[in-house]
């Protein structure tokens, strides 16, 4: 059952829908364990009707990594899909996938892919100049590791001045409660 979450839906609703900077959003998407981020993006997804791809990074390597992305991607089995080199590799393919189409692109625990390769974030910067941009998709960053998160946002960070918005999820307020449990 999914309540209450209504400025957050309406957060992502917007960002679906709005034109600036461009078509292309690259949100950022974070709060603790356990909230309900994912069943968030999830249900917003469905709500939008936009094509959606989900795609959860594990404690794997790399490589392993950007196969199942690009499977997830285009919804091949795993063993169908191209073994990439680098991150840079996969996102020149996934941007020929995605091409003009408007699509979500839903990368949830990214800070396990940034673990493995700290290479992740600075490919991802270049694709986004390159092509992602220019294009229709929306990609959401999200994650647990509130830490990591945060410093996306940093001046450091290869993605600086790129996010289009960012959201901190908060746990539910107690009032949310009635709903999951009305006879209380």
């Amino acid at each position: 059952m999914f309540v209450d979450r209504e400025q957050e839906l309406a957060f992502l609703h917007r960002i679906a829908t709005r034109q600036r900077p461009g078509p292309a959003q690259l949100i950022l998407l974070y709060g603790r364990r356990r909230i309900g981020k994912t069943e968030l993006l999830l249900h917003w997804a469905q709500q939008s009707g936009i094509p959606t791809t989900y795609w959860t990074a594990e404690k794997e390597p790399a490589a392993l990594q950007r196969r199942k992305l690009y499977a997830a991607l285009t919804d091949t089995p795993l063993t169908y899909t191209p073994i990439f080199g680098s991150w840079s590799e996969l996102w020149d393919a996934a941007a020929r996938q995605i091409g003009d189409a408007r699509r979500v692109l839903v990368l949830d625990e990214l800070p396990y892919a940034i673990e493995s390769d700290p290479a992740t974030l600075s490919a991802l910067q270049h694709a986004w100049d390159r092509a992602f941009q220019r294009m229709r998709s929306i990609i959401v960053l999200c994650g647990s590791q509130i830490r990591v998160m945060e410093l996306l946002q940093a001046a450091q960070s290869p993605l600086f001045g790129r996010l289009t918005g960012q959201w901190y999820v908060q746990p539910l307020p107690s009032g949310a409660l009635k709903a999951l449990y009305p006879a209380w």
